[in-house]
């Protein structure tokens, strides 16, 4: 497994050669970090750390796993004998509906790490539950896609292959959050501030001196990241 460098190129590769091994995303620091392989050639594994943010769309990727976390922890249990046995109470079916839902969403989904190959492939989802004093660091059991034990295998090799797909998109096709005009001046803004170059100046410096202010925030930029 070889981990980039400071500066150093993602190698590209078609995503049919693409094998995604593990992925995970820490939310408080936005690093996304993707370990995968090569599935010919050389067959080189790679540990890759960009540091932009990841697109809405692999993070929503992710998101999509936490119902199936909170199955495979024993979290739907109660809810699933509550909503078989109120069907006919409209009132009671809402009750056990949302506390289902609440049930999922004590859980976070932070990464996921894929296991084995061909007939034994699988992936175990790893995650955060909130509990009464806090968080703790949660896993599944290995899901198994060419099993159906669970009765939800087919459903998460599918919204595995659509984290697979965000995970391409962001390493070899520059698929990153996009800013919108605000969201941008404001990271300029931190930027030139960390360097203590105001917005003004920047405004009133000649060519020059832009492009040497220019090197001064790419440098801040390596900086806050």
């Amino acid at each position: 497994m070889s981990e980039k460098k400071e500066g150093e190129k993602i190698r590209f590769v078609n995503y049919e050669n693409f094998l995604l091994k593990k992925l995970t995303y820490n939310e408080k620091q936005q690093l996304l970090v993707i370990d995968w392989e090569e599935k010919t050639g050389t067959k080189d594994g790679h540990q890759d750390k960009p540091k932009d943010v990841p697109h809405p769309d692999l993070l929503a990727a992710l998101d999509a796993l936490k119902p199936h976390l909170s199955r495979t922890l024993g979290l739907q249990q109660g809810w699933d004998f509550a909503r078989e046995n109120v069907k006919e109470n409209g009132d009671a079916l809402k009750q056990a509906m949302a506390g289902a839902k609440s049930a999922d969403n004590s859980v976070k989904v932070i990464g996921i790490v894929m296991m084995g190959e061909g007939e034994t492939e699988g992936v175990k989802i790893n995650g955060f539950m909130q509990c009464l004093n806090g968080q703790m660091k949660v896993n599944c059991p290995v899901i198994r896609f060419g099993s159906d034990a669970m009765a939800i295998e087919k459903t998460v090799e599918g919204l595995i292959e659509k984290v697979k797909i965000e995970a391409y998109g962001f390493l070899h096709q520059n698929k990153r959050k996009q800013y919108s005009i605000e969201e941008q001046e404001e990271i300029d803004r931190k930027k030139l501030k960390k360097r203590g170059i105001s917005k003004n100046q920047m405004s009133i410096l000649d060519g020059e001196q832009q492009d040497a202010a220019k090197e001064i925030e790419a440098t801040a930029e390596a900086d806050l990241n």
